[in-house]
């Protein structure tokens, strides 16, 4: 009984010698994605613990999806760092196995890991590639995340067996990811919002001080559930300038009050650049949708620069609203409107907006910022007329002064003058002179059958009322 007693002492004393490196020292984790341990960072580290030791690390070789928006492809590559420099991942995941791999990335704060793409392939398929412990253990990492700026859903191909297609899982959802406040673009991908889940990320979108792109593609969404997101964005105060780009790509025929209440979202986004309201099967706008449009691209506080419209069907009637609206617009630069019915007839009302030619002062204040018209129906491209091409190259020069006087130019004075037909005044005369009085001279000796008489041909007098001198002058000064 005694060895017996000993032997026992020994067994608990051997077990307490073991445990205590345990109790006193951090155990060493591995991550599959670097080449070497990581050693565990302690309870209470200082901030920038962690960092130094994953600056001597080097990413291990492994197959990552990532995703390229401007070319629209996934590659498959890895990044790589050194103690200086971080790439930036965006990872993909398409099956379920890799999403504990990619939330125990997350949630170690792994630097290099900046971007998550979440893909549901399982349209025909009744068992769901993610279960409800991977959506909500997705949206668990990604909301406590300090790391990820950049979270996109695409569940377009998912069909109703997903879990997030129920609003329990999508409610949990949200209201996780509502925790997160590094995002900067969140795109979401064929998930509908009720108003309660947008209210439930409320905290996401009026306290993510870095937000600068909002995408709900495929989404329908109700009038009362963009106004709870327009609250939102009031809440951020002086941050609203931080958004750039929204975009609400629905499936469904747009109505005008949920075009009304994305005109008031944009709005309270002070300095947005791109908005893209887009119907990807041509379920078209009314023309009380246009005149919403037309209201905000003229307003003084309208900033956008880019404005999607594919697939609206806004027809010409709806081009010719937009089109006025852009007479004394300063902005915008892009107008996208594919498959949106629009014929040559159509198109041709922006040349006025463009240049109008009802007087020389009318053209000096027409619109010289609209650079571009992109307008093709059923997938052919569609060129714009000859003539607005033509003001459209115009308007791309800097100088925005010298495009409006290049304007009148070309459209006054190169296939003769009239002063009374020009509407010329005494406000315009001086700039008139000084523009004609800059001609090349090379154009005089012909017109001069007096060698003696060259100081009168030099004059703007003479330049302004000889047609036939100025008929030749400007082609080549403009061509």
């Amino acid at each position: 009984m005694l060895a017996l007693g000993l032997f026992l002492c020994l067994l608990c004393l051997s077990s307490a010698v073991c445990a205590y490196p345990k109790l006193t020292r951090p155990v060493a984790t591995v991550d599959p994605f670097f080449s070497s341990p990581v050693p565990a960072q302690p309870a209470k580290a200082k901030p920038g613990h962690l960092q130094g030791q994953f600056q001597v690390a080097r990413v291990r070789m492994m197959r990552v999806q990532f995703h390229d928006d401007d070319d629209e492809c996934s590659l498959s590559t890895v990044s790589t760092y050194d103690g200086h420099y971080y790439a930036e991942e965006f990872v993909r995941i398409e099956d379920a196995s890799d999403v504990g791999i990619i939330t125990n990335r997350i949630l170690m704060g792994v630097f290099s890991l900046t971007g998550v793409g979440v893909q549901t392939n399982n349209t025909h398929n009744e068992h769901p590639i993610f279960t409800v412990e991977n959506w909500i253990r997705l949206g668990q990492a990604v909301g406590q995340s300090m790391r990820i700026t950049e979270f996109r859903i695409y569940a377009a191909d998912s069909n109703y067996y997903d879990p997030i297609r129920s609003t329990l899982i999508q409610d949990l959802f949200c209201d996780a990811l509502a925790q997160n406040r590094s995002i900067q673009v969140l795109h979401t991908e064929g998930l509908e919002y009720s108003t309660g889940q947008i209210r439930i990320m409320r905290p996401f979108f009026s306290q993510s001080e870095g937000l600068t792109e909002i995408i709900f593609r495929g989404s329908d969404l109700r009038p009362g559930t963009i106004d709870e997101l327009t609250e939102a964005i009031k809440e951020r105060g002086g941050n609203a300038k931080t958004i750039r780009l929204i975009e609400y790509s629905s499936l469904s025929v747009a109505n005008i009050n949920q075009i009304l209440a994305i005109i008031e979202l944009a709005k309270e986004c002070t300095h947005l650049t791109t908005l893209t309201l887009t119907h990807p099967f041509r379920s078209g706008f009314c023309l009380c949708s246009c005149r919403a449009i037309a209201s905000f691209l003229a307003s003084k506080n309208c900033m956008l620069k880019r404005l999607l419209l594919d697939g609206s069907r806004i027809k010409d009637d709806g081009c010719k609203v937009i089109a006025r609206s852009l007479r004394h617009n300063r902005r915008l630069k892009w107008l996208y409107a594919n498959d949106c019915g629009i014929s040559d007839q159509g198109l041709a009302s922006f040349t006025t907006a463009v240049c109008d030619t009802s007087s020389i002062e009318s053209t000096l204040d027409s619109n010289h910022t609209l650079e571009g018209i992109i307008a093709g129906n059923f997938g052919s491209f569609k060129y714009v007329p000859a003539t607005l091409a033509t003001l459209l190259q115009l308007n791309k020069d800097r100088d925005k002064a010298a495009t409006a006087n290049l304007k009148v130019l070309r459209c006054h004075f190169s296939h003769g003058f009239d002063l009374t037909a020009a509407g010329l005044d005494a406000k315009i005369l001086p700039y008139l002179l000084e523009w004609l009085g800059r001609l090349p001279n090379t154009y005089l000796r012909s017109e001069c059958a007096d060698p003696d008489d060259e100081a009168t041909c030099r004059s703007a007098f003479f330049r302004i009322s000889n047609t036939t001198l100025i008929s030749a002058a400007i082609p080549a000064m403009i061509g």
